[in-house]
């Protein structure tokens, strides 16, 4: 019986535990927190990369921080809290950390992205003019290494809009009276906007 309660507890620990991703450009700044916090006052730090060591701290001590993590990485004693600076591709993947002897519930994937680039504004549908009623819009740039990217499009003198995403459709009831369309790309690090085009459902 109490085998099988210490599977249980086991099983739920493993259930709860969580990997969220973190993301980081070239020369950038990873601040990665404990979470949740930690309630007790903290006695014990350690932080890995992978299966390495990354940066450990005992009450009473200084922190100790290894490898390529020694010269451009913090660590804040009363939070858990790491900040490593100067990123770059190399410093990809799994980051845990172990407060006080316990493993904590999250931990994260860190994962390189390029800035966004400078996006443009393609019509899509075959034949778009003011006659047409509907036309497929889409903002085009490549996004493989830049991901997560948001869109937005701005139309004719309107507030920009966090619309429908890459792809749009206009209508001449919605949009016929939008001179002109731009789209902009966001991720975490960088936002680009693409040149106005004419919006086709407009009169000359």
């Amino acid at each position: 019986m109490e085998k099988l309660t210490g599977l249980c507890v086991l099983f739920a620990a493993l259930s709860l535990a969580v990997t969220e991703d973190a993301y980081f450009a070239e020369g950038g700044t990873l601040t990665l927190d404990v979470s949740p916090p930690f309630p007790e006052p903290i006695k014990h730090i350690l932080w890995k990369f992978g299966d390495n060591l990354l940066a450990e701290w005992v009450e009473g001590s200084s922190v100790d921080l290894y490898r390529s993590f020694k010269d451009r990485t913090t660590l804040n004693t009363k939070t858990g809290q790491l900040v490593i600076n100067n990123m770059s591709e190399n410093d990809r993947g799994e980051y845990s950390t172990d407060i006080n002897s316990n493993v904590k519930s999250v931990s994260y994937t860190a994962k390189w992205i390029k800035h966004v680039p400078k996006p443009m504004v393609r019509i899509r549908t075959l034949t778009c003019a003011v006659s047409s009623l509907v036309c497929n819009v889409s903002c085009d740039g490549d996004t493989k290494e830049a991901e997560p990217v948001t869109y937005s499009w701005k139309m004719g003198a309107k507030d920009w809009e966090g619309l429908s995403g890459k792809d749009i459709q206009i209508t001449d009831t919605k949009n016929g009276h939008d001179q002109n369309i731009t789209c902009r790309m966001t991720n975490p690090f960088s936002a680009n906007v693409s040149e106005t085009v004419h919006n086709p459902l407009y009169p000359q």
